[in-house]
């Protein structure tokens, strides 16, 4: 191995550090879409709005105007609570909540602004998610009051007082659990994107073989590869 070769050629890959919003797809991609859509089916299974056929095993599929979806395909999707849409109101996380607010002087019961009402990515959260957003719009609010950068990625996996965020110029760390809200775009990021975050891409015929769950637990299971790089 030469290793003067390659140091030759890693200073060429050297490349001006991007943006994480340059690796997102746009909003209304079908592949966005298609996810909205497989989300909001999801959610009214949870509510019990979707009936499904005994003979049959298919559920109707809600869609957002103008959205295509893709064709169910013969694999295990996971359930609504285990994803996190289940409307069961369980666990300490209300009353830590509850206490955070007052810490920070937030009202409470936590208002919705009228724009995430009519989100439709924000409808298909658990009420716990929901709240971590409300709480990072607050913490990015008083960031701009005090001059200070305003928040644009939180992890909403975990509750409100322990929620990982950033601003533009980075994402908390990637996990197999992560369910990265973007404040400005105002909706969870794909899959994919967490991939491409990560350094890694694979064409879209084996992306469309996986289903975006898949994809984050691929995305939070791996090195960055800009840290693989950095080894090298």
């Amino acid at each position: 191995i030469s290793f003067q070769r390659m140091e030759r050629h890693i200073s060429m890959m050297r490349l001006k550090c991007q943006l994480p919003e340059d690796f997102m797809l746009p909003d209304d991609s079908p592949q966005v879409q298609a996810e909205l859509n497989r989300r909001i089916n999801l959610r009214a299974k949870a509510e019990g709005k979707v009936d499904e056929d005994p003979n049959v095993g298919t559920t109707t599929i809600i869609k957002t105007k103008g959205a295509k979806v893709a064709k169910p395909k013969a694999k295990k999707e996971k359930s609504a609570v285990a994803e996190g849409l289940d409307l069961a109101s369980s666990g300490k996380w209300q009353q830590t909540h509850q206490q955070l607010a007052e810490a920070r002087g937030i009202p409470w019961p936590l208002q919705t602004p009228h724009e995430l009402e009519k989100n439709p990515w924000f409808d298909t959260l658990s009420l716990r998610e929901r709240e971590n957003v409300l709480f990072l719009m607050n913490e990015s609010a008083t960031n701009r009051a005090m001059g200070r950068a305003p928040l644009v990625y939180g992890d909403l996996y975990h509750s409100a007082n322990r929620t990982p965020s950033s601003g533009q110029q980075e994402v908390p760390t990637i996990l197999p659990s992560t369910k990265l809200w973007h404040l400005e775009r105002g909706r969870l990021l794909l899959g994919r994107e967490l991939l491409h975050l990560q350094g890694i891409r694979f064409n879209a015929e084996t992306m469309d073989k996986l289903s975006e769950t898949q994809m984050t637990d691929l995305a939070g299971n791996a090195f960055s590869s800009t840290v693989c790089l950095s080894i090298l």
